[in-house]
C-alpha cells in the first residue's frame, strides 16, 4: 500500500530536481531574429550536411533563409512557417516543383526536429536536423 507514496515521492523529488536545475527556456519575443548552425540528415539516405538557419520571428510568421551544404543539395533558399509556443513549421521550396517541410521544438539553445522533401516526380524522403544557437556578438562600449 505504501509503494504509489513513494513512488509518486520519487517521481516528485526527481521533478523538483530537474527544474530547479533548468530554468525554462525563454522563447524569442515579437520580431526576434535568430542564426542557428548545425547539421540535417537525410535518413532516407543516411547522409548529413551543414545546416544554417536564419529566422525572423514575427508574432507566429516565421521568414528566413535555409543553407545546406554538400554532400545534400546545396544553396540558400528563403523559408516561411509558423510558431505556436515552441513549436515551428517551416517551409521551404528548394524547386518550383519541390518542397521541404520542417517540424521541431525550439529552446533557449537550439532548434530540433524532422522533415520531410518531396514534390513532383520525387519520391518522399525523410530526415532530421538539430542546430544550435549562434549568439549575438557583443558590440564593444562605445567611448
Amino acid at each position: 500500500m505504501n509503494r504509489p507514496v513513494l513512488l509518486s515521492f520519487a517521481f516528485a523529488s526527481l521533478f523538483s530536481l530537474a527544474a530547479a536545475a533548468q530554468p525554462v527556456p525563454a522563447i524569442p519575443a515579437a520580431s526576434t531574429s535568430l542564426t542557428l548552425a548545425g547539421e540535417i540528415t537525410n535518413t532516407t539516405h543516411d547522409v548529413t550536411a551543414p545546416v544554417r538557419f536564419e529566422l525572423t520571428f514575427a508574432d507566429g510568421p516565421i521568414t528566413g533563409f535555409l543553407s545546406v551544404d554538400k554532400p545534400l543539395l546545396a544553396g540558400r533558399w528563403p523559408v516561411e512557417g509558423t510558431r505556436r509556443g515552441a513549436w515551428l513549421e517551416i517551409v521551404c521550396r528548394q524547386t518550383p516543383a519541390t518542397r521541404l517541410v520542417l517540424r521541431g521544438v525550439l529552446s533557449a539553445t537550439d532548434l530540433r526536429g524532422t522533415y520531410i522533401f518531396g514534390g513532383a516526380g520525387e519520391l518522399v524522403q525523410y530526415g532530421r536536423f538539430q542546430a544550435k544557437v549562434i549568439p549575438v556578438a557583443a558590440t564593444p562600449d562605445a567611448k
